[in-house]
C-alpha cells in the first residue's frame, strides 16, 4: 500500500503498518511515534487501519478484564496440590 498524502510527500504505508502494534501500545521512540501520527493526520487508508487495530485492542482488553469465578480458582489450587506444586495463597491472585 503506498499511496501520497495530502502534503505530497510519499507515504511509507508499509512501515507504519509494521510499527502499528508498537505505536499503538506506545512501545516507540518519541520521533517515530510523532511520525506515525503526522502519517496517520495525511493518510486515509491507514487511519483506518489505524481505528481497527485500536477498537481490537480495546476489545481484547475488556474481555481480558474479566476474572475467573471462585470456583475456578479453588480448582486450579486443588490441581495444583495434586501435582505437588507448593504454593501459597499468596501467590495466586484472587483479584
Amino acid at each position: 500500500m503506498s499511496e501520497t498524502s495530502q502534503s505530497g510527500s510519499p507515504c511509507a504505508c508499509d512501515d507504519v503498518l509494521a510499527d502499528m502494534d508498537s505505536y499503538l501500545d506506545k512501545e516507540l521512540a518519541d520521533d517515530r511515534a510523532a511520525a506515525i501520527r503526522q502519517h496517520l493526520l495525511d493518510c486515509s487508508s491507514c487511519a483506518s487501519e489505524y481505528k481497527v487495530e485500536h477498537e481490537v485492542k480495546i476489545l481484547v482488553a475488556r474481555g481480558c478484564a474479566q476474572h475467573a469465578p471462585p470456583q475456578v480458582h479453588a480448582r486450579v489450587r486443588a490441581r495444583l496440590r495434586f501435582l505437588g506444586v507448593n504454593c501459597s495463597d499468596r501467590e495466586i491472585r484472587e483479584d
